[in-house]
């Protein structure tokens, strides 16, 4: 029982109670460990980075049987993917079928000259451009103000970009 242990270190006053009060969650991959008394889910499929025809008929019959409706309700979904380049391919895709001009913004470097040189791992996922465009849908990485709303992983849509030049010339 480390949690509760944890737990009533970081709470002491409520820890009569489990897990100090608190509400926990935990999530696991059911087919990493085997189960002791029961049978384990993947005994019968073995577990692979591959799909068999059986399993993609079924995913094809669930994907034709539902509804447009139902299909748009993921046309806005994040996407979580193993590697950077996807992520690039779909935002661009996204932003392409937003038929809106694209804004490319270029990181302002303040530390110095070894920060315009970092990638976007050494700076904390920060990447040196960004292209951005009406419509575009953007997730804040950090806490800007939590008591407005701009929290880590705050989800918004671009409204409008006002650019330099044509606010020159208004």
């Amino acid at each position: 029982m480390k949690v509760d242990s944890h737990l009533c270190a970081a709470f002491p006053e409520h820890q009569n109670q489990p897990f100090c009060g608190r509400s926990v969650i935990l999530v696991g991959d059911f087919g990493q460990l085997p189960l002791i008394i029961d049978e384990p889910i993947y005994s019968k499929k073995p577990r692979h980075d591959s799909l068999s025809n059986d399993g993609m008929n079924i995913l094809a019959i669930r994907f034709d049987n539902s509804s447009t409706i139902e299909n748009n309700q993921f046309m806005d979904a994040i996407h979580i993917t193993p590697q950077k380049v996807d992520v690039y391919e779909i935002n661009l895709a996204k932003l392409k079928s937003l038929n809106a001009s694209v804004a490319r913004v270029h990181a302002v470097h303040t530390g110095g000259n070894d920060a315009s040189k970092a990638d976007s791992d050494t700076a904390k996922g920060l990447e040196a451009q960004l292209l951005l465009s009406k419509g575009a849908r953007v997730m804040l990485k950090a806490n800007l103000s939590v008591e407005t709303g701009l929290a880590n992983g705050s989800v918004g849509t671009i409204d409008d970009i006002y650019l330099l030049f044509q606010l020159l010339f208004l």
